[in-house]
């Protein structure tokens, strides 16, 4: 199968931003435990 090229810059944006992301994440985790989600969730674990 050939990649359309849309298809292949937002995979390269994806690799290329996956940092950015990843810091991201930690944001929004920390966002949670702020707002009492992630202690929810561990709860139920």
């Amino acid at each position: 199968m050939k990649i359309k090229p849309t298809e292949k810059t937002n995979l390269e944006k994806l690799l290329e931003n996956n940092k950015d992301k990843k810091n991201a994440l930690k944001k929004m985790i920390l966002e949670f435990d702020k707002k009492g989600f992630t202690t929810k969730i561990s709860n139920k674990n």
